[in-house]
């Protein structure tokens, strides 16, 4: 303990950053922060003014992340009559956010409420704060004068939180000390939460000599003092302690020992004591050498026009020695200016949306607010009093409307009396709407000269349009008789005939389906048995259909939307892509395009989300791939080949089932697919050399492709092998296998010269199943699927192919096998 006495009598320099308070002066008088110290020893009384409240003292912490800050308060005259003292932390130097802390009353320490003489506090965050205030409530009490020996002293204490110095432990256990032995042992009231600093167990017994308590003392955060910090005590790194304490004369202002610091106080030029008293509470700071400041400016004119300001005045530092002055250089106080501010006209809160103006259809709703008025020339309310926005509760009926007359149409005879016809069309009613009420057809007389013979009836004319949609309807057609005389003859027959027209039966409203949006796209009402159009989504061009159907109570429904005939961009500028690699007239320009092709169509069939059009796309550029590769007697190389079955891997994923199933609504794919593999296969195997063989494992199949001479085969071929390097677990665990017997290897041609090579290609799926479109005997593939070709053509022979598939679902029925052969497709 004697380390700590020793310590706490010396004077250290250290920086003291004076703030003084720039909002309203009724909330910031007067204020002080402190930073750059790691000890500190204040008088409660002369840490703020007197006569003034609502002062606060600041503290920084270096890095909350690493240091913590200690205060320790011994109240000996803190009788809380006049004033109360508020003790809290918080991360941002913001008075907005010091005041929302206030409001709101968290974390705040009120150290005058507390019974013991000792009060620890820890905090954690950029900044702890003291702020003495008017109490809430004074009781008659009255201030009590004491003594400069039974003051209050405020310690604080900025400790590593991971490493903690010995100095720092040190005065932690001095506190605690203290306090034990004020408290009489009692542990309770001197609790100081801390773990890694040890203290001796001897701690607070028996009689010591009594602490030197010193007010107004800093220990800096320099070099000097980097001894301090460590955790031990090293040779040649100590705690230089061995100066001599200047306690300040009471009756000096100024230069007190070598350099002094003092807080933003407020003063009058009346108030002589005032210097006297800073002075007491000056806080030392060594430097070498003099310095002055030059005097102090004019005061500034009011920060404003109206309302409370401030005014400003502002000194320069001047020092021979490069060192700091004393005390601030700016100080600020509260002016009021007699002319009111203008108050601003503020809108009131908005009254609630109005009805919509229409029960159907679109219409608007209204909302109004009041301003309430500015005054004092303040500025009137900016914005608008009314607010619309549109509604529509539901869709209006719409009647049926006669759309204009046709013209007349010519008399019916060319002589003597006759009629004109003429028709009008009536637009279809929705939402419930009324059909045209009137005729649909109206005849007048008209005059023609007499006629001089017996008439004759003209060609028929056109038949009209039917009077209804359905429900049976009709039409109706006329001719006329020319040339009848008034000695003459009427011609034979009637001169209108009428035949019925629509006699389907108009469906009920639950058999047609509603309009519905989805997928972004409105889908208009539609009867069931028919189809609704749309426009491919943005991203996309083409058409997207669905159709209306019943379900089995007769009751209408929308089926989900087909995208078959939807190809996006990419996948249509790929096809365009394509096109231009097959004008080209060289080989090698074309057959590298492909490869170029097929890089690109990996790519975009990789994240899957394409539409069913993209798929059946795809098909068509691996044909044209395939056919160019051909054409040009091109030899794919090995990424080529791994980038083709890397693709059909990737369009058989099982998750686009459902796009295989729109697709081949339109389009066989599944079996054009089939077709491009077996091409492709022969390709790569006329390119390869005798006795190779090229092996393909993905996700969703597994390609062999063998170029075989007759001569060399010997054994029957399993496939696959699934005992290969690299095989895939889910064919290396199957059951599935096919057995190609030897003596299959026999060329059909007898005139072949020398010994047949054959291409074999094996191909095992495992989702080609899902893919296939449904067999019309209401079965359904419930295996993997082994696809095998050869080329040439194997002569007839005794010999059959070993197959082996296991079922993927058990308790099926009458089970078959079935062979499908794309090429009679």
């Amino acid at each position: 303990m004697k380390a700590v006495r020793n310590l706490l009598i010396y004077i250290f320099s250290t920086y003291l950053l004076v703030m003084f308070g720039l909002t309203g002066a009724q909330d910031y008088w007067c204020s002080t922060l402190v930073k750059g110290v790691i000890y500190g020893s204040y008088s409660v009384s002369e840490m703020f003014p007197k006569n003034y409240t609502n002062c606060t003292w600041t503290l920084e912490n270096p890095d909350p992340t690493k240091y913590s800050i200690y205060l320790k308060l011994y109240k000996r005259d803190l009788s809380c009559s006049e004033y109360s003292l508020l003790a809290y932390q918080f991360d941002h130097y913001s008075h907005e956010k010091i005041n929302e802390l206030l409001k709101v009353n968290a974390s705040i320490v009120y150290l005058c409420d507390s019974k013991n003489n000792y009060i620890f506090l820890l905090y954690d965050k950029n900044f702890a704060q003291l702020r003495r205030v008017f109490p809430y409530d004074y009781n008659g009490l009255t201030p009590q004068k004491l003594d400069e020996e039974e003051q209050s002293i405020l310690e604080f204490l900025v400790l590593n939180k991971a490493s903690p110095s010995q100095f720092g432990c040190q005065v932690l256990c001095t506190w605690l000390e203290n306090c034990l032995k004020a408290e009489k042992g009692t542990v309770e009231a001197c609790g100081i939460v801390y773990t890694k600093c040890t203290c001796p167990q001897h701690l607070g017994d028996g009689e010591s000599e009594s602490m030197l308590m010193l007010n107004n003392v800093v220990l800096p955060l320099n070099p000097q003092t980097e001894g301090c910090l460590s955790p031990q005590l090293h040779v040649g790194q100590i705690c230089n302690l061995s100066a001599e304490v200047r306690r300040p004369p009471k009756e000096e202002y100024g230069m007190i020992g070598e350099h002094t610091v003092k807080s933003q106080r407020p003063r009058s030029v009346h108030d002589t004591k005032a210097l006297k008293e800073q002075a007491e509470s000056a806080k030392f700071m060594a430097q070498t050498g003099e310095s002055g400041a030059e005097e102090w400016s004019q005061w500034s004119s009011c920060s404003v026009t109206c309302g409370q300001g401030s005014h400003v005045r502002t000194r320069t530092c001047v020092s021979p020695y490069g060192t700091h002055c004393s005390g601030p250089l700016r100080e600020s106080r509260v002016c009021n200016n007699t002319a009111p501010c203008p108050v601003h006209g503020v809108w009131e809160e908005w009254s609630p949306w109005s009805l919509c103006s229409f029960t159907c259809g679109r219409g608007h709703r209204t909302r109004t607010r009041m301003c309430a008025p500015p005054q004092h020339g303040g500025r009137a309310c900016d914005g608008p009093e009314t607010q619309t926005k549109l509604c529509n509760i539901a869709l209006c009926p719409v009647d049926g409307q006669w759309q204009e007359w046709s013209s007349w149409s010519d008399c019916s005879v060319t002589c003597a009396n006759g009629t004109q016809q003429r028709t009008r069309q009536c637009s279809a009613a929705a939402h419930g709407g009324s059909e045209c009420r009137g005729h649909w057809a109206e005849s007048r007389e008209c005059h023609n000269p007499d006629c001089t013979a017996n008439g004759q009836w003209n060609p028929w004319g056109p038949w009209s349009g039917c009077s209804k949609s359905c429900d049976g309807g009709g039409q109706r057609r006329v001719r006329v008789c020319q040339g009848v005389a008034v000695t003459g003859q009427q011609c034979d027959g009637n001169g209108e005939e009428v035949r019925k027209c629509s006699d389907q039966r108009c469906p009920a409203p639950y058999e047609i389906c509603p309009e519905d949006y989805a997928m972004s796209m409105v889908w208009r009402r539609t009867p069931s048995g028919e189809l609704a159009f749309n426009r491919c989504p943005p991203n996309a061009t083409g058409t997207t259909s669905r159709r209306c159907s019943l379900d089995h109570r007769g009751m209408a429904y929308w089926e989900k939307p087909s995208y078959a005939r939807c190809i996006t961009n990419e996948f249509r500028y790929l096809q365009q892509t394509v096109q231009s690699h097959l004008a080209k007239g060289q080989r090698t320009l074309a057959g590298d395009g492909m490869s170029k092709v097929t890089k690109n169509l990996l790519n975009y069939t990789q994240p899957r989300n394409f539409y069913a059009g993209d798929l059946l796309s795809s098909v068509e550029i691996l044909r044209n791939v395939t056919e160019t590769f051909k054409r040009a007697s091109y030899e794919p190389s090995s990424d080529d080949v791994q980038n083709f079955f890397q693709i059909i891997s990737n369009l058989l994923e099982e998750e686009n089932q459902e796009k295989w199933e729109d697709a081949q609504k339109i389009y066989p794919a599944a079996v054009e697919l089939m077709q491009v593999i077996e091409e492709f296969i022969h390709i790569v195997g006329l390119g390869m050399k005798d006795f190779h063989n090229a092996y393909l494992m993905t996700g969703n199949l597994v390609a062999s492709i063998q170029r075989l001479p007759a001569v060399s085969v010997m054994t029957d071929i399993n496939f696959p092998m699934k005992g290969r390097k690299g095989m895939v677990d889910w064919a290396r665990n199957s059951e599935d296998k096919v057995v190609i017997p030897k003596g299959l290897f026999v060329s059909q041609s007898a005139d072949m010269d020398g010994s047949p090579v054959f291409i074999l290609g094996t191909v095992l799926y495992k989702t080609l199943g899902l893919m296939l479109p449904s067999p019309k005997n209401l079965t359904a593939v419930n295996s993997k699927v082994i696809a095998v070709t050869i080329r040439p053509e194997p002569k007839a022979t005794e010999s059959h192919l070993e197959i082996e598939l296991a079922h993927l679902a058990n308790g099926t029925m009458k089970p078959y096998c079935a062979l499908w052969d794309s090429t009679i497709m």
